[in-house]
């Protein structure tokens, strides 16, 4: 729990820091901002320039969340028991990058061949438990 204080202030100490370099850095605008205006020059506040980049990744976090929180189909949940049936246990899918990027379990890579008994699974490294042949 105080680690957890201990990070919550940091947190805040950074984020008043970088309210205050944003607060200069518009002051520091203001001269060019003034310019842009008399020469009657388009431009895009940085102010707007950073809520419209905010936006824009708060969009890709909710969709991100979104894909991840999407139960996988029928036919990937049955690849991923065969896989782990005939790699022993050792190989676990990772969706998450490949299906927020459209794809599915068919798509996964795949080792060349099943680990045979007594060789390191080529995902973990570790020793895989009981090998079916397939």
């Amino acid at each position: 729990k105080k680690e957890l204080l201990r990070q919550q202030e940091e947190v805040d100490a950074e984020i008043g820091n970088l309210a205050s370099q944003q607060n200069l850095y518009l002051e520091w605008f203001g001269p060019t901002e003034r310019y842009l205006a008399i020469m009657d020059k388009p431009y895009v506040h940085p102010k707007d320039e950073l809520e419209k980049r905010n936006a824009e990744r708060a969009g890709k976090i909710t969709e991100y969340k979104a894909l991840m929180a999407a139960p996988a189909d029928e036919e990937d949940l049955e690849i991923e028991e065969q896989l782990r049936i005939t790699y022993g246990g050792c190989f676990t899918p990772s969706y998450g990058s490949n299906i927020a990027a459209g794809g599915s379990a068919k798509e996964l890579p795949m080792p060349p061949h099943p680990p045979t008994q007594g060789s390191a699974c080529a995902y973990s490294g570790r020793l895989p438990a009981i090998h079916s042949s397939v």
